[in-house]
């Protein structure tokens, strides 16, 4: 290039970029060429104190800063920039597989947590924290109190996390399981390292409060075929939580023969029996049979009123 002898006189920028042990090299990482009055001050910019990698920022305490200086005409003068290792960023992002139905009340949802280090130095005692799932063992971490520890992570280097949540009575009434992981650990330099997270979203069923009754007979007539006046028939009632909410406040009734029970709180796929006697009257011997039915009903935490349930027997 040809320069006037007094108004484009060259010089330099250099860039210097510490290295993982914290150190800076000899030679520049990178440099640009600039042009400028001879005998005139210059001095870096703003835009020369941005790092252009990941992972540093400028070291303004650097002693080997060189700021602004005179041009010199023989093109001799070099500015120099240093930016030191700051905080290790870490990145973190959380998948689910393919969601292709609603998740239902204890069903595991599996999660992967992938987490990568992408800045430039070696990140050291990284934790991956999920406290909405349990973290499954792996071979590139260990699980010390719920949490996955990887000794190591080099830079640009990738482990995958696994975890899973069950789906609980909370998330279906929310209607969706939220959760989210982070990942955090420690670095060489003086600030701390930023943390990485992600967060998934994964739809449950809808809320189902709901009831059964299934009414026996557990006698038998005295003749083998039909009841007499004033003999006993005995009843088992099973009531059964077949929705996936808990009903509470269940109330048990026996029509025929005037019982009635409470359950204070039945979980889904929960049972309670109870026991029933009736003697046999005139009436039941006149109408030819004795018909007996059985009801169940409760509250529950959603919007919508219990499906109660129901059964009868004919005797």
């Amino acid at each position: 290039a040809k320069f006037s002898p007094r108004t484009d006189t060259p010089y330099k920028v250099e860039y210097y970029y510490q290295t993982g042990n914290e150190t800076y090299p000899s030679e520049a990482t990178s440099e640009v060429l600039r042009v400028a009055t001879t005998d005139t001050e210059v001095a870096v910019t703003e835009e020369d104190k941005r790092p252009a990698h990941e992972g540093y920022t400028f070291d303004e305490s650097a002693a080997e800063n060189v700021l602004k200086g005179i041009v010199a005409g023989d093109g001799s003068l070099v500015l120099k920039v240093y930016f030191k290792l700051t905080n290790g960023p870490i990145d973190s992002e959380k998948t689910t597989p393919e969601v292709t139905s609603n998740y239902k009340l204890g069903e595991k949802i599996p999660f992967e947590i992938s987490v990568k280090n992408v800045s430039v130095t070696a990140i050291e005692n990284v934790t991956v924290n999920d406290p909405n799932a349990t973290i499954v063992e792996g071979s590139e971490y260990s699980v010390v109190d719920g949490e996955a520890v990887i000794a190591t992570l080099e830079s640009e280097e990738t482990v995958t996390v696994k975890a899973e949540h069950t789906v609980t009575e909370e998330d279906i009434l929310a209607g969706s399981v939220k959760n989210e992981a982070t990942a955090d650990g420690d670095n060489k330099s003086d600030d701390p390292t930023d943390p990485g997270n992600d967060e998934v979203e994964d739809p449950t069923e809808d809320p189902d409060p709901s009831l059964s009754v299934e009414k026996t007979t557990t006698s038998t007539p005295a003749n083998g075929e039909s009841y007499a006046l004033g003999e006993e028939i005995t009843y088992e009632i099973v009531v059964t939580n077949d929705g996936n909410l808990t009903i509470t406040n269940v109330e048990v009734k026996d029509e025929l023969t005037g019982d009635s029970w409470t359950i204070e709180s039945l979980a889904p796929e929960a049972s309670e029996t109870f026991e029933a006697t009736y003697t046999v009257t005139e009436e039941d011997v006149l109408a030819g049979s004795v018909k007996n039915a059985a009801t169940a009903d409760g509250d529950n935490e959603s919007d919508d009123p219990t499906d109660p349930g129901n059964d009868d027997v004919e005797d």
